[in-house]
């Protein structure tokens, strides 16, 4: 009776552990949750950065600049002025006239223009003086004014003592200058020669300056190929000393060359009180010969000079004279 009790004892201990352990595994009741409060993203700072625009001479931008925030694309336009081209941007690597930033820094940026080279107008210096003056002041006409004159003057005396031509066909134009100095009878003064860019600057001619001697009043410049090698020579008109007795004075003429070094003849058997001249072929032989034209008693007085075709004038009394070649009487009273 014990033996059997025994078995019996174990088999429901065993019974019992084993519900015991299958009872813990079945509650599967999760634990209560705690939700925890969330605290805010910090908001970000935008950052804004300076763009800066300027332009070069020669044109505009369509915007000067600002502040923008980071990321901004800024569009800016360059255009360039009359006689300019737009040529780049300092500050950028495009070449493109219209240009679009993003900002991600402190920008500078300028844009860039160039003087656009128009060769001048070419003039064929065989035909008269009527067809080859021409007005044409250099770009900066303070680079060839001469000492203490003013701009006024300068302009009053250009086709008296000035004139534009391009002496070394290069299609630029070049300058000549000289002082009238009539204080005393004989005060001539030396011509300077300037040599022109194609942006119209102004380069003294050292090789052709302070070598000729200008008029003492001059009254008139002729442009002209008056020795027929194709370049444009210098014709000078003038009265001279502007006080009684009235002496007058010669014409200078100055030819340039192909090697682009002036000489010079002076006229020195035709002295007169010449208000102005003109030049053109009077005999038809091809070549430019002048008409020189002074003030007596109240009328034009003209003198022919015949052109040899090298240059070399003389006096030519065959040609008819003009006719109504009278000035209109001044009333006095």
């Amino acid at each position: 009776m014990k033996n059997l009790l025994y078995p019996i004892a174990f088999a429901l201990t065993a019974f019992f552990l084993a519900y015991s352990c299958s009872a813990e595994e079945e509650d599967i009741t999760p634990p209560p949750s705690v939700v925890k409060p969330t605290t805010p993203e910090p908001e970000t700072e935008v950052k804004q950065f300076t763009l800066t625009v300027t332009a070069g001479e020669g044109g505009t931008v369509s915007t000067e600049g600002g502040t923008y925030d980071e990321g901004t694309e800024v569009t800016i336009t360059a255009t360039p002025a009359e006689g300019y081209e737009f040529v780049g941007w300092e500050g950028s690597d495009s070449t493109e006239a219209s240009l679009t930033l993003s900002l991600g820094g402190n920008t500078i940026i300028s844009a860039l223009f160039e003087f656009i080279c128009v060769p001048t107008e070419l003039i064929e210096y065989s035909k008269p003086s009527y067809e080859t003056f021409r007005i044409n002041h250099p770009k900066d006409i303070y680079q060839i004014l001469n000492e203490g004159e003013d701009l006024s003057d300068y302009l009053h005396k250009y086709g008296t003592e000035k004139i534009s031509l391009d002496y070394n066909l290069d299609g630029n134009l070049d300058f000549i200058s000289f002082k009238n100095d009539y204080r005393t009878e004989g005060n001539r003064q030396l011509i300077n020669f300037y040599i022109g860019d194609c942006q119209g600057n102004m380069t003294l001619d050292e090789v052709n300056s302070n070598k000729f001697e200008g008029l003492v009043h001059g009254r008139k410049i002729l442009i002209g190929d008056f020795n027929n090698d194709s370049f444009p020579d210098i014709f000078l008109i003038g009265h001279g000393w502007d006080y009684p007795p009235f002496p007058g004075e010669y014409p200078v003429v100055l030819f340039s060359s192909e090697s682009g070094i002036f000489s010079e003849i002076r006229l020195t058997n035709f002295i007169g009180f010449f208000h102005g001249g003109a030049s053109g072929d009077l005999d038809n032989d091809g070549d430019l010969d002048v008409i020189l034209t002074t003030l007596t008693q109240g009328k034009n007085a003209f003198t022919y000079l015949k052109n040899n075709g090298n240059g070399v004038f003389e006096e030519d009394i065959n040609i008819d004279p003009f006719t109504n070649n009278e000035f209109p009487q001044i009333n006095q009273n």
